[in-house]
C-alpha cells in the first residue's frame, strides 16, 4: 500500500469514529422525554396566546372608549354648532318676518278688505 491510501483509509476510519461518536451524542430524546418537552412547549405558547389575546382585548376595549369619547365630543360640538345657527336663522326669519308684516301694514293701509 502506498503512503497515499493509507491516509485515505486511517481518514476514513477516523471520519467513521467522529460520525458515531457524534452520532450518539446528538442523538434525539426517548419518545417519552420528547412528548413531554412536546407537552411543556404547548403549554407555554398556549398561555403566551391567552396573554397576548387579553392585552389585544383590553387594548380594543380602551379604543372603544376613545372613539366612544371622540363620536360623543364631535356630536356635542355639532348640536352646539347647529344649535346656533338654528337661533340665527331664528332670529333672521323673525327680523325678515317683521319687515314683511310692515311692509303689508304700509301698503294695505288705504285698502279694506
Amino acid at each position: 500500500m502506498n503512503e497515499k491510501s493509507k491516509i485515505m483509509m486511517w481518514s476514513a476510519i477516523a471520519g467513521t469514529i467522529l460520525g458515531s461518536a457524534a452520532a450518539l451524542l446528538l442523538t434525539p430524546k426517548s419518545g417519552r422525554e420528547l412528548r413531554k418537552d412536546l407537552a411543556d412547549c404547548t403549554q407555554q405558547f398556549s398561555e403566551a396566546g391567552l396573554s397576548v389575546a387579553d392585552k389585544i382585548g383590553t387594548a380594543g376595549l380602551q379604543l372603544v372608549d376613545i372613539v366612544k369619547d371622540t363620536t360623543s365630543y364631535a356630536v356635542q360640538e355639532v348640536r352646539q354648532a347647529y344649535g346656533k345657527q338654528e337661533e340665527e336663522e331664528k332670529v333672521i326669519i323673525s327680523a325678515v318676518d317683521k319687515e314683511q308684516s310692515e311692509d303689508r301694514k304700509t301698503s294695505n293701509e288705504g285698502y279694506y278688505i
